[in-house]
């Protein structure tokens, strides 16, 4: 059965929408009241109260369609897995006011960090078409104020304005729950984050088959992000997660080299998780980034040590446990809705993991 404190959203978002309408009409006696709806026209409301007319593409902006070839290998570096991959997001965003978005975000994917639906499996007969395709966040999006902002609903895995790195959590997941987000805080704190709900990446993908309810809250994070100095900015975040007792930080680093070192690369990136009841460091990678036009190369090496629960949440291609090393590049085409994506990963400690590499390139419209 699905649950009932998402199915709440739709009865709630038509009323929000037919009352901004009513309020609309109210305060702007002399509108048409029976305008003609075009493909440049949808009846929500500007900054000064009136209908606003904007783009219908608008409405579906960032939405992604990507195409992504797979292969794993084992520990004997026989191909365990050869296949194509494709990951339709459709991320929707509907101004009910000036500050208040409601928005969702649908795709593929059966768990928290599997966000892909298999067209082609290469090595046998199997053709596996996309059939799984479901709602994975769905929240509401209020602006305080232009430096502050508050989020309610299921909400994406990260917070706003910050960056996808190999020890965050995977973009195709979730958090349910509450949002309070800041930037421009106080001289060297840029942004502070404050998410407190619900997250198991055990749980369906689906919003309506998970519970949104604050006051069963079992997963705080609090995240810091701004400048230690020009060169150096810094990510540090505070976790806990309920259901399984388990406290952890996650230290994120980005060094900007110096003229000298610019031929060879242009930063160096850095992470760090330590478990906060034994104090040890659970996680850490590190990378040398270049920069080169539309063009960017990423070369590193990870530690994974962590719980299987955190691994789970974890950034897929870097979630298996043990020594590896990883490549990433991603290169902006002309037209920049088209990217092209390539990450590989070759464990080097052949005790713990059990995949021994993997490599995927994927190409990405965004629309």
């Amino acid at each position: 059965m699905k649950n009932n404190s998402y199915r709440l959203f739709l009865p709630s978002l038509l009323f929000l929408v037919l009352g901004s309408q009513a309020l609309s009409q109210t305060a702007n006696p002399n509108t048409d009241a029976d305008p003609i709806i075009t493909k440049t026209d949808l009846g929500f409301f500007n900054k000064s109260s009136e209908v606003n007319k904007f783009n219908l593409a608008d409405l579906v902006k960032d939405s992604t369609i990507t195409l992504r070839w797979q292969i794993d290998g084992d520990k004997n570096e026989n191909i365990t897995v050869n296949r194509l991959l494709i990951r339709p997001r459709l991320n929707i965003t509907i101004p009910l006011t000036d500050k208040l978005k409601f928005k969702l975000e649908a795709q593929t994917g059966q768990t928290y960090t599997t966000g892909w639906s298999r067209l082609v499996t290469f090595d046998s007969s199997e053709e596996n078409f996309p059939k799984d395709f479901g709602v994975r966040r769905i929240y509401l999006d209020y602006d305080l104020s232009e430096n502050a902002k508050v989020q309610y609903g299921a909400l994406q895995s990260n917070a706003p304005w910050s960056q996808n790195r190999p020890l965050s959590f995977d973009t195709d997941g979730w958090i349910d729950g509450l949002r309070a987000s800041f930037k421009n805080v106080y001289r060297r704190i840029d942004q502070v984050h404050i998410t407190l709900g619900m997250l198991d990446p055990r749980k369906s993908p689906d919003a309506f088959d998970r519970n949104l309810n604050v006051f069963e809250a079992d997963f705080i994070q609090i995240s810091i992000a701004g400048e230690i100095d020009p060169r150096l900015n810094y990510v540090l975040e505070a976790n806990h997660l309920g259901s399984v007792d388990e406290s952890f930080t996650r230290l994120e680093l980005d060094l900007k080299v110096d003229d000298w070192a610019k031929k060879i690369i242009d930063r160096v990136r850095s992470e760090f998780v330590v478990d906060l009841e034994t104090g040890h460091i659970t996680a850490a990678s590190a990378g040398l980034v270049k920069t080169m036009g539309p063009l960017v190369v990423e070369l590193g090496a990870l530690k994974q040590n962590r719980s299987e629960t955190q691994r789970l949440l974890n950034n897929g291609i870097y979630r298996e446990a043990g020594n590896a090393i990883y490549g990433t590049l991603q290169y902006q085409f002309k037209d920049k809705s088209w990217r092209l994506i390539q990450r590989c990963r070759v464990c080097v400690d052949e005790s713990t993991c059990n995949t021994k590499f993997r490599c995927d390139t994927s190409v990405e419209k965004k629309f």
